[in-house]
């Protein structure tokens, strides 16, 4: 077995913890990574690892940030307004700037639209708040080289849970649950 993209350590590491020194159980030890990065990431709610391309939708409050979900965001490449009732409006992405890549907050100087639909047969705005829809596209590369990968960011934290939980399971092999 092979370690997945999304693994959250090495092998070198966990066999460092384990204090392994043959290859007796490689294939185990990298099916247990593998299982603890997926579960790692499925209780955090988001992928981890770094995404080039990702097309993401969000809504605006009218304000000038929008935060997008996969961080550390590292560049982005387009930002459009994508309103169901508005063909695409591209932003000049040379006002928006990438304010705080840990938040992944975006900030466009002129201001993100408010998003929120108008009642139907509505002749003066009379917006529902709260009702904001997704209208803001942007596609961006964002999230964390893993350990694997040359130059990894991953937090050392999440890194060490990821060894930690395989560590566990791999000293309760054997044992009834």
């Amino acid at each position: 077995m092979a370690l997945a993209a999304n693994a959250l350590c090495t092998l070198t590491e966990v066999k460092t913890e384990l204090s392994i020194t043959v290859a007796t159980h490689d294939a185990y030890l990298e099916s247990l990574i593998n299982y603890a990065s997926t579960a790692i990431e499925n209780f955090l709610n988001r992928k981890l690892g770094k995404v080039t391309d990702e097309v993401e939708k969000v809504q605006g409050y009218g304000g000038c940030r929008i935060r997008l979900s996969l961080t550390p965001v590292l560049s982005f490449s387009e930002v459009s307004i994508v309103e169901p009732y508005l063909p695409a409006t591209p932003v000049d992405i040379s006002d928006v700037t990438l304010e705080d890549s840990g938040a992944g907050f975006l900030y466009y100087r002129s201001g993100w639209p408010w998003t929120v639909p108008l009642e139907a047969g509505s002749i003066v705005p009379n917006p529902l708040v709260g009702q904001e829809q997704k209208a803001i596209e942007v596609k961006y590369t964002g999230g964390y080289i893993l350990p694997n990968d040359a130059g990894p960011t991953l937090p050392a934290d999440i890194e060490r849970a990821c060894i930690l939980i395989v560590a566990y399971e791999y000293n309760r092999r054997g044992q009834t649950r």
